[in-house]
């Protein structure tokens, strides 16, 4: 999204107006769905839905962190990305362990 990221502001906002909200979150899912199949996840659970949810949070806390990000090659928000995914992990790790 770097060539877009001065225009960002102004998709997020319109992905959020009423008749667009549906197919905004639909496509959340979809990305979702399918970054976790790639990654093996084949969860039939409650976990399911879980891992969706945190990965969509990721994926819009990143986008929120590069609209603002002036660093040298979204430098900041690479890291931010890191360390979410780390923390993704440690939640995968939790759910993969319960019960």
């Amino acid at each position: 999204m770097s060539p877009y990221v001065e225009k960002w502001p102004e998709a997020m906002a319109l992905g959020l107006k009423h008749p667009n909200a549906i197919p905004t979150g639909l496509m959340l899912h979809n990305i979702s769905d399918q970054i976790w199949h790639l990654a093996g996840d084949r969860s039939v659970d409650i976990t399911w839905y879980m891992r969706r949810s945190m990965l969509v949070k990721v994926y819009i806390a990143t986008e929120l962190v590069m609209i603002n990000d002036k660093s040298d090659g979204f430098g900041q928000t690479w890291e931010f990305l890191d360390r979410r995914i780390e923390n993704a992990k440690m939640m995968n790790d939790m759910l993969d362990k319960s019960p």
